[in-house]
């Protein structure tokens, strides 16, 4: 259910999710918004006043990740452009070839390399360049989250029924009733253990399909850590874009 509170004249929309627990809690995050966990028994009225009384640090926490959103730009893919990929920021160098018609990407040493046709417009340049570079980002996640999920679900003593490597807006990874597990492709810019957090989350799903302390539970009995990985995604995850 979605509602919203007024806060000095600001609207702050929420939406509230059902579950069973003990108490209220907030999260503000920058693809799902303001999101209430409450419990089975509270009233709307209950929830209203917990929402105004953490007004204050909701509307600071949504301008800090606008503020992270707009620092967070697409990479203009021009000489010296910086990339993400398994964490680290690595330089594109640009090769025109005279005559060619072709468009490659790839990358060489500690930089990318993007090879183009000489003469292209630069506004065509720029959006096949980027084309490319999210075909070859999505072969490299392919692979990596193969290698990856493989070994995660043979220690968690699981499998899924199916493993996609996709584009997702809002999301970083899903496990469907029938333990089918989608990943974003995104995510092979991030360093490798935040890809390691999503998998063992999602792998988690397979024999727990909530957020329950069982879930958390079993998450941490194979990454201890796993609350800092988490909260490095949302810090950082406006950041994985191309």
């Amino acid at each position: 259910m979605q509602t919203e509170i007024n806060f000095r004249g600001q609207p702050i929309p929420y939406t509230v999710e059902r579950r069973k627990r003990k108490t209220i809690g907030i999260s503000v995050t920058a693809d799902k918004g303001v999101r209430v966990a409450a419990p089975l028994w509270v009233t709307h009225a209950q929830i209203r006043e917990v929402v105004l009384s953490r007004a204050e640090w909701i509307v600071k926490k949504r301008l800090l990740l606008q503020e992270r959103k707009q620092q967070a730009s697409p990479c203009s893919f021009t000489e010296g452009a910086l990339l993400l990929y398994r964490g680290s920021s690595y330089p594109l160098h640009i090769q025109r070839v005279p005559g060619s018609s072709r468009v490659a990407f790839r990358m060489e040493e500690n930089r990318f390399l993007a090879v183009v046709p000489e003469g292209l417009p630069a506004e065509f340049e720029v959006s096949s360049l980027r084309s490319i570079a999210v075909d070859w980002y999505k072969v490299q996640a392919q692979s990596l989250v193969r290698d990856r999920i493989g070994f995660y679900a043979e220690r968690m003593g699981v499998a899924p029924s199916k493993v996609a490597v996709r584009e997702q807006k809002t999301l970083w990874g899903s496990c469907s009733g029938k333990d089918s597990i989608n990943i974003n492709w995104k995510l092979v810019m991030a360093p490798l253990p935040i890809l390691d957090y999503v998998l063992v989350h999602e792998l988690a799903h397979i024999k727990q399909k909530n957020h329950s302390k069982a879930f958390w539970s079993l998450v941490a009995t194979v990454l201890p850590d796993y609350s800092e990985r988490s909260h490095w995604l949302k810090e950082n995850g406006v950041k994985l874009i191309v």
